[in-house]
């Protein structure tokens, strides 16, 4: 029989203590907090029925970016992933005609 209410306690999560499981949640979060600063700025809600897409395309684009970068023998830190996943986003929009400020571009050459 499979338990389903098992209650763990934070030591018993070793998947968690590992360094890269914790350095990429924090990019998963500056990543959310990126996407949500920007969908703010325009006001866009989000509730928005065309988020899904957005999120499925910019993370799409972010996969081959990603592997192009690490094709080229670069590895990208937390920073330079979180940059490059919101011009990924940011480069989305602007191809379904919503504008963006260049504010929210990051400035960060190498993403370029």
């Amino acid at each position: 029989m499979i338990q389903t209410n098992v209650s763990r306690s934070p030591e018993d999560d070793t998947w968690g203590r590992d360094p890269s499981i914790q350095s990429m949640r924090r990019v998963f979060a500056m990543m959310e907090k990126g996407q949500t600063e920007i969908l703010a700025a325009l006001f866009i809600s989000p509730l928005d029925q065309r988020l899904r897409r957005w999120r499925q395309s910019a993370l799409h684009l972010f996969e081959q970016k990603y592997k192009q970068t690490t094709d080229r023998g670069s590895r990208p830190n937390e920073r330079q992933m979180t940059d490059l996943y919101c011009d990924c986003f940011v480069s989305i929009l602007g191809k379904d005609d919503i504008p963006v400020s260049s504010s929210f571009i990051p400035p960060n050459e190498e993403v370029k």
